[in-house]
């Protein structure tokens, strides 16, 4: 983009140039014609580089710098009013035609138009808009969302007013198995708990989870193993030969691609050169545009094989340019250029089935490499076979681009120009297939060079987990002691086994004898797999050990803790089960019945299964069932609450007002999704598209009277439109913090004007001075020249205000205040140097501006600090932060603190300068009304501070110290 962004500014300043140079008479309009067919030569090279860059971005995956070049191509092509409805090219060539034509006035005009519209472009390119167009943009956004909002507003209210009506609806019946549903899922909530504090109490808890991390390694080390086994480094030899001939096979193919491709273009050439009623010269431009094509390939391929191949169709491509430009001009026949043409033709024809048959005689080596990587289970298999797939494509697809190509001189029929385009076309399939063979065979070998510490790892990180698992077993008290001790020896023989097969896999890839300790490191990795399994088997004893334990001590009690949950258990799934016949009483639709007996059958199956599994002195595995039965009693409350139908006449005339309340919702968040979509730069919203269809099912089902199906529609409506505003809330939040870049852009540039202008001023003012004696009246030429330097500088005082109005509107108040400052000393400058003033021009006047001058330096400093801080941001965002939302505010309050902390010092800095200056303040003398003036000045300054601070405390809610 950076060299793009500098051909832009070559053009633009080239065309400044222009308006500059126009009314210099000492230049020939013939060389100012010429100057900008120049330019416009440049601007057709733009529009070129431009398309490549923005074909590259795409396949990059760059969308936003693609997205960027795309609209600028659209504005070469537009044709704005204020521009005289004319593309750029089209300003241009007005601009050469009105200089050739002696019309020097008209041809200004239209460079200033094509400034203007090369302006815009520089703007798309960099990414930048204007303020105007993102004030629109924003206030179009917040329009939207606050539409938005209300909408859901009101799809809130509705959903609240459909609930009230399904309450009213149901049947008592409903209502009574609705309550029965929600005493059954409160019950068992109340025996998960205590089961699963039973289950920590005994350990049982414990127990389960430490079998279930066991379950998980074993279940990793099996396939770690099954790598290992199937792991073969001795095969990498074999790869990396193949790896080499498959891309030395790539870049003949794809020279043979360019050649075909270009003789292709020149038989096309020839077929419309023997055409009479073709154009002859839209063949010239397409063979000129062909072969700056190739131009381009070769100076991008310097240095290279390939750019040999692209810089011979270029000239072959350019001279067939020149054959038929010859014709066209009368110069010779149509059929002579169409046969020069096929000469050039066959000549790039026979150059390419040499280069095909090079890359045929490489996929031919790699081919026989490939040959001794017959195992598919491997990754080098697994390339080989991909590898093969793509090489036999390319040995078929380089066939069909030569079947028209002579390979040792016999005479074949001329290949007509479809012939050619089909070679053309079976030469680039032979290109991308060469090349997916070298990037499979190139992935292949990464894989394997990925397998070593990748699987080094795995074991690493096994043998660590069994150990921790083992410290885990023998630090649990209970019964199941000596199981718990059997399994830790296991999972310790199995870190142990899992750390060799680390150690081997990692020296298999520096080793001579990789295929030895490749097979150690399989061997290992089995072992480990088998210690695992052992101490899985010894941990399911060491449960059923504590299991049988805690079923004797309930035997001899009768009255344990488990015993009673399981006797609570199996009353619940007693209860629950009777609610089947609720079910079918509670007068539901037969989906909603059927739905609702469904749950709660299961609900009470797995009630009995945890009471089974408490029984048996499980109370995890318990909790489990538990949790299960809560799930479906959960679902069954849910089926017991759909199927409402409204019963009565007023009933059934609210649910048809609400009916029409989400047609009127749906049509108004319709109409807003049409007013997103058509928005400058709007994002496709899927939120607003699924709330409208949302709606649209809310809608059905109150029209069938199904209120909870309703009820739930708009409770998904109302999520996706409470969705969709945080999203427009998102990019809001991004076109604030866009027109803050703009703003702060623009201010800075006013800022630095402002300066400039100033000093030129302050030179013109020490000039002034220079000329006067000490207490001489100035003369009439210099009272001329002190006003016209007070004029200007009360002009810049009054734009100073502006600056300040546009940043007070930010609430950036100290920034504000410096420009209000400037404004002040500049009318203060101005009337002293006007007769008003007695025209003073000495050491006070221009020690004034010099204030001005450093405010103004202090103000520009501020503000390339606040500019340099957001680029750091966008670019090096803190890690593992958001951005955060944007202050309605121009600066931070940090930057505008540290510029108010520098004022109040240069204030107090001020201060104390006067009073070393001048004794006769503090002695009470008699002082000078001009230094009254200077001392006025620096206590509104100081007042001003004051006042600043307090209002910055306010903000920050800081107290004052008397509030402390």
């Amino acid at each position: 983009m950076r060299i793009l962004t500098s051909c832009l500014l070559c053009a633009l300043v080239g065309t400044g140039t222009w308006r500059s140079a126009a009314a210099q008479e000492s230049r020939s309009e013939s060389q100012l014609a010429e100057d900008q067919a120049l330019l416009k030569r440049q601007l057709s090279r733009l529009r070129q580089t431009m398309e490549v860059l923005a074909k590259r971005f795409e396949d990059e995956g760059r969308a936003h710098a693609a997205t960027l070049l795309r609209d600028g191509l659209k504005q070469l092509d537009t044709r704005p009013e204020d521009v005289g409805a004319k593309t750029i090219e089209e300003l241009m060539a007005a601009a050469q035609e009105n200089l050739e034509g002696g019309r020097s006035v008209q041809s200004i005009e239209a460079q200033e138009a094509a400034v203007r519209s090369l302006e815009r472009l520089y703007s798309i390119l960099t990414d930048r808009r204007g303020l105007e167009d993102l004030q629109k943009s924003l206030d179009g956004l917040q329009e939207l969302r606050k539409d938005l909002g209300e909408l859901a507003e009101s799809e809130s209210k509705l959903r609240q007013e459909t609930r009230a009506l399904r309450e009213r609806s149901a049947t008592p019946e409903q209502k009574e198995l609705r309550a029965a549903l929600e005493r059954a899922e409160a019950q068992q909530r109340s025996l998960l708990e205590r089961t699963q504090a039973v289950a920590r109490d005994t350990n049982d808890l414990d127990l389960a989870s430490l079998e279930r991390e066991l379950d998980a390694l074993l279940a990793e080390q099996r396939a770690d193993a099954g790598v290992l086994g199937a792991w073969k480094p001795e095969e990498k030899d074999a790869l990396e030969a193949a790896t080499r001939a498959a891309e030395r096979a790539a870049s003949p193919a794809a020279r043979a691609q360019r050649l075909t491709q270009a003789a292709a273009e020149l038989r096309a050439a020839a077929r419309s050169a023997r055409t009479p009623e073709t154009d002859l010269n839209e063949a010239q431009r397409s063979l000129e545009r062909a072969s700056a094509r190739e131009e381009r390939h070769a100076r991008a391929a310097a240095n290279s094989a390939a750019d040999a191949a692209a810089q011979r169709a270029a000239e072959a491509l350019a001279k067939g340019a020149q054959s038929v430009r010859e014709a066209a001009a009368g110069r010779r026949t149509r059929e002579e250029a169409a046969s020069e043409l096929e000469a050039q033709a066959r000549a790039l024809e026979n150059e390419a089935g040499a280069e095909a048959r090079a890359a045929e005689s490489a996929r031919d080596t790699a081919e026989a490499a490939l040959a001794r990587l017959a195992d598919p289970r491997t990754s080098a298999g697994t390339a080989a076979e991909a590898a093969r797939k793509a090489l036999e494509a390319a040995k078929s697809a380089a066939k069909a681009s030569t079947a028209g190509t002579p390979s040792s001189g016999e005479a074949k029929p001329e290949p007509t120009a479809d012939d050619a385009q089909r070679a053309a076309q079976a030469a680039a399939e032979a290109q991308i297939a060469s090349q997916e063979a070298a990037r499979a065979l190139q992935r292949g070998l990464e894989d394997m060079e990925r397998v070593a510490p990748i699987l080094a790892r795995s074991q690493k990180s096994a043998a660590e987990r069994a150990e921790k698992l083992a410290e885990s077993l023998r630090a649990l008290p209970g019964e199941g002691a000596q199981q718990r001790e059997k399994a830790g020896a296991e999972l310790e023989a199995a870190a142990r086994s899992a750390r060799e097969a680390a150690e081997a896999a990692q020296s298999a890839t520096a080793s001579s004898s990789k295929s030895e300790d490749a097979a150690h490191a399989a061997d290992a990795a089995s072992a480990a797999e088998a210690a695992l399994e052992r101490a899985q088997a010894a941990l399911q004893s060491a449960r059923a050990a504590r299991a049988q334990s805690a079923q004797s001590s309930q035997a001899g009690a009768q009255a344990g803790a488990e015993q009673a949950l399981k006797a609570e258990q199996e009353a619940l799934a007693k209860e629950t089960e009777a609610l089947q016949k609720a079910a079918q009483a509670a007068g539901l639709s037969p989906e909603a019945q059927r739905a609702a007996e469904e749950a709660v059958k299961s609900a009470a199956e797995a009630m009995q299964q945890a009471a089974s599994r408490m029984s048996a002195g499980r109370p995890s595995e318990a909790s489990g069932s538990q949790s299960q039965a809560l799930e479906k009693l959960q679902e069954a409350a849910r089926a017991a609450e759909s199927g409402g139908t409204p019963r009565t006449p007023e009933d059934k005339a609210e649910a048809e007002r609400q009916k029409e309340e989400q047609a009127r919702i749906r049509a108004e968040l319709l109409k807003l999704a049409e007013k997103n979509r058509q928005r400058e730069g709007a994002k496709p919203s899927s939120s607003m598209d699924g709330a409208s269809r949302s709606a649209q099912r809310a809608e059905d089902a109150l029209a069938d009277e199904d209120l909870s199906q309703a009820e739930q529609s708009e409770a998904d409506t109302e999520r996706q439109m409470r969705e969709a505003e945080r999203e427009l809330g998102q990019e809001e939040e991004q076109y604030q913090r866009l027109r803050q870049e703009e703003l702060l852009f623009k201010i800075a540039e006013q800022v630095k004007t402002l300066t400039e202008e100033h000093q030129a001023q302050m030179r013109a003012t020490i000039e002034v001075d220079s000329q006067r004696k000490p207490g001489d009246r100035p003369t009439h030429t210099s009272r001329l020249r002190l006003r016209k330097i007070g004029q200007a500088e009360q002009q810049l005082g009054a734009r100073a205000t502006d600056i300040g109005k546009s940043i007070r509107a930010e609430q950036s108040l100290v920034f504000a205040e410096l420009l209000d400052q400037v404004a002040r000393d500049l009318d203060s400058v101005a009337r002293d140097l006007s007769e008003e003033g007695d025209w003073q021009s000495g050491e006070r006047v221009q020690a004034r501006q010099q204030d001005v001058e450093q405010a103004l330096a202090w103000l520009a400093e501020a503000l390339q600090q606040e500019k340099n801080r957001r680029q750091q941001e966008q670019q090096s965002p803190p890690p593992g932060q958001s951005q955060p939302p944007p202050q309605n505010r121009l600066v931070p309050d940090v930057a505008e603190l540290k510029l108010l902390r520098r004022v109040g010092v240069d204030v107090t800095e001020e201060i104390e300068r006067l009073r070393i200056l001048h004794p006769e303040i503090e002695e009470g003398g008699e002082i000078d009304p001009l230094l009254l003036e200077d001392i006025a000045r620096l206590g509104f300054r100081h007042e001003r501070v004051s006042d600043l601070f307090q209002k910055f405390r306010a903000r920050l809610g800081i107290p004052a110290p008397s509030e402390e």
